[in-house]
């Protein structure tokens, strides 16, 4: 039985992050919708500290981008 994956769970899948360098905060989930690129910028940390349960369930081709926060204060 397949189901659709969430955001959260396509990272963890992929090997997780390090939690001293990734940006969880901006996590960029980019779709095509209609011709066009769509970017959606998702707060998984809220996810993980338990405030928010919404999930955010990827489509096909989604690309999920987790950033650094290398450099920022």
């Amino acid at each position: 039985i397949l189901r659709s994956l969430t955001a959260l769970e396509a990272i963890m899948i992929a090997g997780g992050v390090n939690s001293a360098t990734a940006s969880l905060s901006k996590v960029f989930v980019i779709r095509q919708q209609g011709g066009k690129y769509v970017r959606t910028v998702l707060d998984l940390e809220e996810v993980l500290l338990g405030r928010d349960d919404t999930p955010f369930y990827l489509m096909p081709l989604d690309l999920v981008y987790v950033p650094s926060r290398i450099g920022r204060p």
